[in-house]
């Protein structure tokens, strides 16, 4: 009997160890949380750090007796992770660079970087972007919608068999849990 080793839950993606990684869909137009295809891409490894940026969020108003300020609870703009990938081990060669693209975290890092180059386009066959839509990033206690506005990689000589990533997501729309 196999039992399954990733749940969903409300606190973001968690897998049987009790660890939360982070996930990656593409959003059906028009909506903002509902995935464009059944395919998720899930990062085994948790982020090192994760940051939300807030900025403040106010209103003037205009009245009979001058400017009224209307102050409203902080919006959330960005939120920047760093992390890593996970070891480059191969099937046939075990751990090495030789053989990285062989290894299911060169695979999950190459389809994370296609999610950042297209950043919720669809091309057609000619390479010309038919469909707009958003990205849709889901870790811990919530589901965030919106575009990468940079990712840089990176090699560590002290972590050889891995990549260091880092990136800010714009945010244009999210949900928070608890």
């Amino acid at each position: 009997m196999s039992q399954s080793i990733i749940t969903n839950v409300q606190d973001g993606v968690e897998d049987a160890r009790g660890y939360i990684m982070m996930a990656f869909q593409l959003a059906k137009i028009g909506t903002v949380t509902e995935p464009l295809s059944p395919y998720t891409l899930i990062l085994k490894a948790s982020p090192n750090s994760f940051s939300e940026s807030m900025s403040k969020s106010k209103s003037v108003a205009v009245t009979k007796g001058g400017y009224v300020e209307f102050l409203w609870a902080d919006e959330l703009d960005s939120v920047s992770a760093s992390g890593s990938t996970g070891a480059f081990i191969g099937p046939e060669f075990g751990l090495n660079n030789v053989h990285k693209n062989e290894s299911i975290a060169y695979k999950k890092y190459k389809q994370l970087i296609k999610i950042y180059e297209n950043n919720g386009q669809i091309f057609n066959n000619n390479g010309t972007p038919t469909i707009r839509t958003s990205v849709i990033m889901i870790y811990d206690r919530g589901i965030y919608n919106g575009h990468f506005k940079s990712f840089d990689v990176s090699e560590d000589s002290n972590v050889p068999y891995a990549f260091n990533l880092s990136w800010t997501f714009v945010i244009d729309n999210h949900r928070m849990y608890k």
